[in-house]
């Protein structure tokens, strides 16, 4: 199974703080996740978000929106259109 773990920069802290709790609860072994970053979001905090992550998942990729996309709904939409084109792919 695959995980997607969408993020912008505002929501870097919160998950974060969820992926240290997955961790807390016994992690997801035999799960790989894909952290779906919006294209604004720095390379830095995506980096310690895989980080954490690969604590609890047996794979983590990483992987972007081709632009910044602000406001809702489009923002969300377009991070799971991106996750649902990563999942056609595996």
């Amino acid at each position: 199974m695959i995980v997607a773990l969408p993020v912008f920069t505002e929501d870097v802290p919160k998950l974060f703080n969820l992926l240290k709790w997955i961790y807390q609860l016994g992690g997801c072994r035999n799960h790989g996740a894909v952290i779906v970053a919006d294209a604004d979001t720095p390379a830095s905090h995506v980096l310690n978000l895989k980080a954490e992550a690969e604590k609890s998942f047996d794979t983590v990729q990483v992987i972007s929106t081709p632009a910044p996309v602000v406001g809702w709904p489009a923002g969300p939409g377009s991070l799971w259109l991106a996750a649902a084109k990563y999942a056609q792919e595996q």
